[in-house]
């Protein structure tokens, strides 16, 4: 995500140059042949009522598919949202609950705690990089046993394989009598929170955005220049000025295009993807503060101007 409020056109053009130098190319292979053999003498020439018809039914659909794109985008970063408010939560509740009984042995109790928060801190890091296609166990070796981290590896879902873990530990806490009925159930139910906001982030991920919207949009932005390189130099007494205007036009709407490219996968790992690891690193910083600990890793800096 990006946080730096000033955009770098260098990097901008690093992104883009490609397409632009073919913008140029369109739009030189369409001007200047027309200039040249002097097209609007014969009176064949274009009309440019066409490319502007074209031009405005364009950036309609480039609205309306850069506003689904960014709807893609804004839910993944509410559902994380979510994350955090539940994660936290529950990090609090198991600290609560279980640091308020009386009969068990203190430092019993504080290891079962220590070993949640643990666990649930690893988790939306685990989540993260299973999101993103790493290696999904990577920098837990200090949050997880080895015992733990081997069944999580063998496990198809690694971040449900925690959060059912964590279940199982509630259970085993009930069963001990470290918690009563009600608080066991307010647990549960913020682990089944927890569950449903993965759903949510899976469902973006594994849903791919239309192909439709990406595809025919580029196609109709390159006939809509190629149009209007062939119809200004008949129509319009702009000359050679013709070739600037057409590669500026262009380079508006591929960049609305790209960034509704960016968008529409908000997991990936990009500038303008959801900061998932950043957040993921947050999580673990306010859980283990949580409990008190010592060693707390520091939060993740923009990166050029951009969070991950």
């Amino acid at each position: 995500m990006i946080v730096d409020r000033h955009i770098s056109f260098a990097r901008l053009l690093k992104v883009m140059w490609k397409r632009l130098v073919i913008v140029a190319l369109v739009a030189i292979g369409t001007i200047v042949p027309s200039l040249l053999l002097k097209v609007e003498k014969w009176n064949v020439g274009i009309d440019l009522s066409i490319p502007l018809v074209l031009g405005t039914a364009l950036a309609i659909f480039l609205g309306f598919r850069t506003n689904s794109a960014y709807e893609r985008w804004w839910e993944a970063r509410k559902l994380w949202g979510s994350i955090v408010n539940d994660t936290r939560s529950i990090g609090r509740l198991f600290k609560g609950f279980l640091g308020s009984v009386g009969e068990h042995d203190r430092k019993t109790v504080a290891g079962h705690v220590r070993t949640l928060v643990y666990r649930q801190a690893a988790w939306p890091l685990i989540f993260s990089q299973q999101l993103r296609g790493r290696d999904r166990l990577q920098g837990t070796e200090h949050l997880l046993s080895e015992e733990e981290r081997l069944q999580f590896a063998g496990a198809s879902n690694a971040a449900l394989a925690v959060l059912n873990r964590q279940g199982a530990a509630v259970r085993q806490a009930f069963e001990a009598g470290l918690l009563d009925v009600r608080q066991a159930i307010y647990l549960e139910e913020t682990l089944s929170k927890l569950t449903g906001h993965q759903g949510g982030c899976e469902r973006i991920k594994s849903t791919v955005f239309p192909v439709h919207y990406t595809y025919f949009t580029k196609v109709f932005i390159w006939v809509f220049l190629a149009l209007l390189g062939l119809s200004l130099p008949a129509h319009e007494d702009v000359g050679f000025f013709s070739v600037p205007a057409v590669f500026v036009i262009g380079w508006v709407f591929f960049l609305v295009d790209g960034i509704g490219d960016y968008m529409q996968d908000p997991f990936e790992e990009n500038r303008n993807s959801t900061p998932i690891s950043t957040i993921a690193r947050t999580l673990e910083i306010n859980l283990r503060e949580l409990i008190e600990d010592q060693d707390i890793p520091e939060a993740l800096k923009p990166v050029e101007g951009a969070l991950w």
